[in-house]
């Protein structure tokens, strides 16, 4: 199992798996906040915390209690102290019994023992946003006022504490953005949003479940494209007009593409996007077959999008 995961947020987590007797006493996984997006420093920090936690697990088979488990030591780099002393009271939320003179770096978490946050205080969403805000104070501006906003909608929307929140709620609200005629793309993005904060209280340990991730947004139904040919009047019409009666080539239509792209078009049935792209070494002359032109694909250059075929100019 790999002792080093990456949140989200892009700060790098410690994990161990528990031994499977061992689960009743600490939980399948034991989770620490290493408070660092480095790496290197994360690694040493990792191997430690994983020597400290096999030597407890094997004293646990044994019946011997250890003491508190040692801590990653940071003690060489405050700043990487206080990134880890900051993020623990952003997300861990430790115990009033770990409060010691000088506090552990992280608190170790498992799934099945977190603290569930208060639900009588009606600013929790507020709390997870400011969460996921301080654990990467480099967010873009427009993109921490977007997420607020989205947020702020949301409350209203479904007026709970963020643990009363179940996946038939944000359902709802998906639905509604898109009775609301708002694209769906815009939508999946506002999902994703509260995906995004509801996914801090369920790293903390605070959320047993984030119930909006991997919701699904239907697509939208598109009526189908009919196609249908010409009228000989629509024809008659077309190339009667000043292109071809008095030879006329309009810039903005591509000069002379204007007069020779409905002829081929009309002649061979490619579409337009196919003919647009020919070049003249594309004209070939073939002694058995008369003149040819090719269709190439977009691999080799060209924006057609079609297997590379051969058609025969009438």
């Amino acid at each position: 199992m790999r002792y080093i995961v990456r949140h989200h947020s892009g700060t790098l987590w410690f994990q161990i798996r528990v031994p499977v007797a061992l689960t009743p006493r600490f939980g399948p996984i034991i989770r620490q906040c290493l408070g660092t997006c480095d790496l290197s420093e994360a690694r040493s920090l990792a191997l430690q915390l994983a020597g400290d936690w096999l030597s407890r697990f094997s004293a646990a088979r044994q019946g011997i209690e250890l003491p508190q488990v040692a801590q990653a030591s940071t003690a060489d780099d405050p700043a990487a102290c206080s990134r880890a002393q900051e993020y623990k009271s952003v997300y861990i939320g430790a115990p009033a019994a770990a409060s010691t003179a000088n506090p552990p770096i992280v608190v170790a978490q498992t799934q099945n023992a977190a603290p569930a946050l208060p639900k009588a205080r009606a600013d929790d969403f507020a709390k997870l946003f400011a969460a996921w805000k301080r654990a990467n104070p480099d967010r873009a501006s427009s993109t921490v006022i977007e997420v607020k906003r989205v947020l702020h909608l949301f409350e209203r929307f479904v007026r709970k504490h963020p643990s009363d929140v179940q996946r038939a709620d944000i359902a709802a609200w998906r639905d509604r953005l898109i009775a609301s005629n708002q694209a769906r793309a815009s939508v999946a993005k506002k999902i994703g949003f509260i995906s995004t904060i509801l996914q801090v209280g369920y790293d903390a340990g605070h959320l047993t479940q984030n119930v909006a991730r991997g919701l699904k947004i239907p697509k939208a139904h598109v009526e189908p494209l009919v196609r249908r040919p010409f009228t000989a009047d629509e024809l008659t019409r077309l190339f009667s007009s000043h292109v071809y009666s008095k030879k006329e080539r309009p810039r903005a239509g591509g000069g002379a593409a204007t007069a020779w792209l409905p002829v081929l078009a009309l002649a061979t049935g490619c579409r337009l996007e196919e003919l647009a792209q020919l070049r003249i070494e594309d004209v070939i002359y073939d002694q058995d077959h008369g003149w040819y032109f090719r269709v190439l694909t977009r691999a080799e250059g060209r924006h057609g999008g079609c297997r590379p075929r051969f058609t025969r100019c009438k």
